[in-house]
């Protein structure tokens, strides 16, 4: 399935399940004090490294980038890349290579590999207090 097709079946979804998952919604479930990962912000450490992993895994058109726990600017023209497809259905998303909360919560929403948001109950993955997120 193409990543336009996931992001128009996730928006749709999203609606549905948004007064769920905000009515249900625990500290575990997403992270909102992790700090804002890009230029000017985190550029280094598990944060950096997990946006990388998200990138060239499961978002695999957006991947090729080093996971090496710094940003650069592959890893940037990436989330840049990321964020353009985005923006289709998240009006208003900066497209600034920046990964805050609303492209946060979408790089954990496509990677439920143990890594992102868990779409089974089995409990979020490693990168889900590392990243930034709206929910």
């Amino acid at each position: 399935m193409s990543i336009t097709r996931k992001l128009s079946t996730a928006a749709a979804a999203l609606g549905l399940a948004a007064a769920a998952v905000i009515g249900t919604s625990t500290a575990a479930d997403a992270s909102t004090s992790a700090p804002y990962i890009g230029r000017g912000y985190s550029e280094y450490g598990s944060g950096v490294w997990c946006v990388q992993h998200m990138l060239n895994h499961n978002i695999s058109a957006y991947g090729g980038v080093s996971e090496d726990s710094v940003w650069g600017p592959k890893t940037e023209a990436a989330v840049k890349d990321f964020q353009r497809s985005l923006a289709v259905n998240e009006p208003g998303l900066k497209v600034d290579g920046i990964v805050g909360p609303r492209t946060g919560w979408w790089l954990l929403y496509f990677n439920n590999d143990g890594y992102g948001y868990s779409h089974t109950g089995g409990g979020d993955g490693y990168c889900v207090s590392y990243v930034p997120s709206s929910f």
